[in-house]
């Protein structure tokens, strides 16, 4: 495990070397919360509903979107190439690949909370928030493992369209940015099938202190290992090129 932790800390200072690259990060959900979910709230409940939303759309934001683009953008250093001849295992990088991706999904959801409770009439409990947070690290996986995968399949130069492509469709048609109900019938249907709305379920049961609805974690294990399995097979298939 040594070798994880010495990986998660040259990744960390790498990162927080760029004060503007995580200060965007981690700001951006909860300004994006202020300018479109903030003025349409207008009771506790409906702050409950976009505390879910939203944190889901933080997390998402960065194991997703900004870990697709930066697992790209690295491939094509010399340092990730320098990387590749340190004796690391899979499991060892991919742990702590994982872990770095959650510690910056979970400082943006942690600012995201700050921001709703000083605009909102909404009150945190301890438990509400060991909760949302549990369940936002764990049913986040999947969405690392595709942000990896869309890393690996992807150049530098298309990493943010093609993110792009899937990132705003899974935000908007999964719910989380309005209301599932708000959104046209259409996306409505499709919603169902996604598993970003299957994860903002998971929240907002969570937010109103309901039953967690096993179909969506179901629907998000399966996701789990269908991501996981993709991806170590897309990295399996970069590492032999690389090789060849």
């Amino acid at each position: 495990m040594k070798l994880v932790f010495a990986y998660i800390k040259t990744e960390l200072l790498n990162f927080f070397r760029q004060p503007s690259y995580v200060t965007s990060t981690l700001i951006f959900p909860s300004v994006f919360f202020m300018f479109f979910a903030l003025p349409n709230i207008d009771s506790v409940e409906g702050a409950q509903l976009m505390f879910g939303s939203f944190s889901c759309y933080a997390v998402l934001s960065v194991v997703f979107f900004q870990f697709s683009v930066t697992t790209a953008m690295e491939r094509a250093s010399n340092w990730q190439q320098f990387l590749k001849t340190l004796p690391v295992k899979f499991w060892q990088w991919m742990t702590a690949r994982v872990l770095v991706s959650l510690s910056f999904a979970l400082m943006s959801a942690f600012i995201l909370m700050f921001t709703v409770f000083v605009t909102t009439e909404l009150e945190f409990s301890m438990s509400l928030v060991a909760k949302s947070f549990f369940a936002l690290i764990l049913a986040g996986l999947p969405f690392c493992f595709m942000g990896l995968t869309i890393g690996y399949l992807v150049s530098e130069q298309s990493a943010i369209p093609v993110s792009n492509l899937f990132y705003l469709p899974l935000s908007f048609a999964g719910g989380l940015w309005l209301p599932p109900e708000a959104l046209p019938k259409v996306v409505q249907e499709v919603s169902m099938y996604l598993p970003s709305r299957h994860y903002g379920e998971v929240l907002w049961s969570i937010s109103f202190d309901q039953t967690l609805p096993m179909k969506s974690v179901y629907h998000l294990l399966v996701t789990l290992v269908v991501s996981a399995l993709i991806f170590a097979f897309v990295f399996r298939l970069d590492h032999a090129k690389k090789r060849l």
